[in-house]
Order: structure tokens, then C-alpha cells, then sequence
């Protein structure tokens, strides 16, 4: 242990596998074989032979000199062996890729470090994040509207963002509609949208007044005119099919006609040609 590159007996091999805190593995020539030998970092020789390990290997140079090695190549030897020959390198060589070894290794354990850290500071932030919103109404209410002003901010500044959130709308719209059991849900929920709105005044006005606008303007299309005179015609034919309809039909022109001969405009009318006959 005394020269650079030289190895001594077992018992120094496995104290410097100890005080190195490293498996140390030796190429030798045992009887007629050659074989690798492990002398583990913990003791514990029943462990397996891993060749490919991050470990010291040492070849067997001659009587218990042996040289230190780090490439373990393919066989060439004559002499019958079942495990692959170590490559000599250079002290140099063996320097720097141990150097660049323990760089790649510390910035490996950095990154390892400071994603846990990371996912650490994630994890926590998030515990407290829903443990406010459960505790605190108002804090839930104003992350809502804080999420809706924001959205409306974006669909006013970025036009592609506001094509792409309708499209996705739509696509969903159209997969959910085709559940029959969510289509009720909607309708009924519409419905209750609307008679709650309708229970105002003011609405109702409005609404009446934006349909009479709305019909007066189809109107004043003739082909609007003739379809929409057509489809009364054939809802009213389809009506008067029905004998209970016609005769709550007639009963209902009898009661206005009544009401209308009641009326002394209407007495004047009638007689007024007479007289003057």
C-alpha cells in the first residue's frame, strides 16, 4: 500500500474497502481459473458478483501486486474463465473519468434534491390552499370570481383564446347532449331558468316586446309570410281533426260573439243602415 498503483495482501484490500466505504473487486488467477473476487464495503461477502457496479476493481499482476482498473473488456485469454478480463488504464485516465464520475453524481443527487424539495413546496402549498378554501366562504367566493374576471379579461384580449374556448364549449356541449339523461336535466333546468325570470314584470314586458320586434321583422319578408300563413293553416286543420276541439271552438265564437252583440257600439252599428233604410 506503500507505492502508487500497488496493492498488498487480502486483509489491506478489504480495511481500504472499508475505510473507503466502497466494494473492491480482483481479477486473479485461482488454480487454473480466473476469477473475480469481491471484498464488500459492509462485510457482506453472500451478496452476488456484479460486475457492472460503481465499485474499485484490481487485476492480479503478479505474487499480490495488483494495478487498478475500470474497463471490463470481453475475454482474449486462453485460460478458461467465466467472467469477462479488465483493461488497464493510466492513473491519469483513471483521475479524470473518477472526477467526471463524482461531477455527473453530485449534479445528479443536486437535481434529486431539489425537485423533492420542489414537490415539498408544492405539496404543502396545496394542503393550504384547501384547507382555507373549506374554512373560508368568502375566500372561496372570491377565488371564483377572481377565475371569472380573468377569463373574461382573456376572452377580450386574445381572440385565438376566445375561439378556442368555444370550440372546446361546443365539442363538450355535443358530447354531454348525447346523454338522453343529461338532456332532460338541461331542459328542465332551462325551463326553470325561464319561469323564474318570467316571474318579473319588467322581464316579461321586455320579452314581449323583443318577440312582437323580432316577429315584425320576419314578416316583412314575403316568404317568411306565405311558410308562417301555411304552417297556422295545417296546426289549425291538424286542431279542428279533433271533434272535442271543434266543439270548444264554437262554443268559444258563440261566447265572443255574445259579448261583442252585448256591446251598444256594436247595437249602433247594426241598427244605423237600418234606419237610415
Amino acid at each position: 500500500m506503500d507505492f502508487p498503483d500497488i496493492w498488498s495482501t487480502e486483509v489491506e484490500i478489504m480495511s481500504a474497502a472499508s475505510i473507503l466505504q466502497t466494494d473492491i473487486y480482483t481479477f486473479a488467477l485461482h488454480g487454473n481459473l480466473w476469477k473475480w473476487l469481491r471484498y464488500p464495503a459492509a462485510g457482506n461477502f453472500d451478496e452476488p458478483v456484479d460486475m457492472y457496479k460503481r465499485a474499485i476493481y484490481l487485476v492480479n499482476t503478479s505474487s499480490v501486486h495488483y494495478d487498478v482498473v475500470l474497463d471490463i473488456g470481453e475475454s482474449t485469454s486462453t485460460v478458461e474463465n467465466s467472467y469477462p478480463l479488465p483493461t488497464c488504464k493510466t492513473t491519469e485516465q483513471l483521475v479524470k473519468e473518477e472526477i467526471h464520475r463524482q461531477s455527473l453524481w453530485q449534479k445528479q443527487k443536486l437535481e434529486q434534491k431539489t425537485g423533492d424539495t420542489s414537490r415539498t413546496i408544492t405539496s404543502s402549498s396545496t394542503m393550504r390552499m384547501r384547507k382555507l378554501r373549506a374554512q373560508n366562504s368568502d375566500y372561496r367566493e372570491m377565488e371564483k370570481l377572481k377565475a371569472r374576471q380573468h377569463q373574461r379579461q382573456k376572452r377580450r384580449s386574445n381572440h385565438e383564446f376566445k375561439m378556442k374556448e368555444r370550440q372546446a364549449n361546443l365539442k363538450y356541449m355535443k358530447t354531454s347532449r348525447s346523454n338522453d339523461m343529461y338532456k332532460k336535466k338541461e331542459g328542465q333546468a332551462n325551463l326553470n331558468r325561464i319561469k323564474t325570470k318570467r316571474s318579473n314584470e319588467e322581464y316579461k314586458k321586455k320579452e314581449s316586446q323583443a318577440n312582437l320586434s323580432r316577429i315584425k321583422a320576419k314578416r316583412l319578408n314575403e316568404d317568411y309570410k306565405t311558410k308562417e300563413s301555411q304552417a297556422n293553416l295545417k296546426r289549425v286543420q291538424s286542431k279542428r281533426s279533433n271533434e272535442e276541439y271543434k266543439k270548444e271552438e264554437s262554443q268559444a265564437n258563440l261566447n265572443r260573439m255574445k259579448t261583442i252583440r252585448s256591446t251598444e257600439e256594436y247595437k249602433k252599428k247594426k241598427v244605423g243602415p237600418t234606419s237610415a233604410v
